[in-house]
């Protein structure tokens, strides 16, 4: 039983975590009224207007000639796992526009320190690869905002709100997503009912996992590690989070706390202990 519910306590946090985080970032979390003058139709013919300009702009690229265009663009990325579709897209704009050069470079190991060390070093990238979040601003000051170009209007909106500055308040759009992570939580509906509770909505729903958990006996030490070992997954701070949840409900519950360290290494030991147990489950 305890299994079970250690799995749900997991569950739990992971989903309370993942729903916490998974919000889309262009939401202000207030609802306006509109405003006076506006109508449906307005709205659709400004949207009409918007559309016909963005489809005349992209008419208009498609018949350039750049067959004369001239000059260097130097690439630097990660993910050289794309290599052969990036080289598939060089080729097909080389077809195009024959005198640009395209001096492509990709490298997996350390991309970030790389890129920062040719950025002080005055060669900075063309076009280079980041994530979004907060290193939209850490390089937005080498990075093209891209706010009217025809490529904009064609990005789902959540896209285009990961590519916008936070500290422009939300403007601008400095990237393009060349991939994206999906993560998505399963839980065995059987273990929560037999626990008797639902999958949670909120991380307050949390607390509820933890006071079935200690019901049905799990001690609070495991129910702690099950916390510990989410972190990885949801992220630091919502693990931090849980563990101020947790630590409510031990509190009402009576349990002293700190609960009692579990840890077998000191920071002089960590590395080679953490290295003999990767040594053992994967060979030298």
């Amino acid at each position: 039983m305890k299994k079970k519910v250690m799995a749900a306590v997991l569950a739990g946090i992971m989903a309370a975590g993942m729903l916490a985080g998974c919000g889309s970032s262009g939401s202000s979390g207030e609802t306006q009224a509109p405003a006076a003058d506006t109508s449906d139709a307005a709205q659709e013919a400004e949207t009409s207007e918007k559309t016909d300009a963005a489809e005349a702009d992209t008419e208009a690229a498609g018949e350039a000639d750049l067959s004369a265009d001239s000059g260097e663009i130097y690439i630097f990325i990660s993910s050289p796992e794309y290599a052969d579709a990036i080289n598939t897209l060089i080729d097909e704009y080389k077809n195009v526009a024959p005198n640009v050069t395209i001096n492509y470079e990709t490298t997996q190991n350390d991309y970030p320190t790389l890129l920062k060390a040719k950025i002080n070093s005055g060669d900075v990238p063309d076009i280079f690869s980041s994530t979004s979040g907060m290193e939209i601003d850490t390089y937005r000051e080498y990075s093209y905002d891209l706010t009217g170009q025809p490529i904009v209007d064609a990005m789902d909106d959540g896209v285009a709100a990961a590519m916008t500055s936070a500290e422009e308040g939300g403007k601008g759009c400095y990237g393009l997503a060349i991939k994206g992570n999906y993560f998505g939580l399963i839980w065995n509906q059987d273990i929560l009912d037999d626990c008797g509770i639902s999958a949670p909505e909120t991380l307050d729903d949390f607390k509820t996992h933890v006071t079935a958990a200690l019901r049905v006996g799990a001690s609070p030490v495991e129910i702690r590690e099950a916390v510990y070992q989410c972190a990885p997954y949801v992220g630091f701070s919502r693990a931090e989070t849980a563990l101020h949840l947790m630590n409510e409900v031990f509190t009402q519950q009576g349990i002293a706390l700190p609960l009692e360290a579990q840890g077998t290494v000191t920071e002089q030991t960590r590395y080679t202990d953490g290295l003999a147990v990767q040594k053992s489950i994967f060979g030298e």
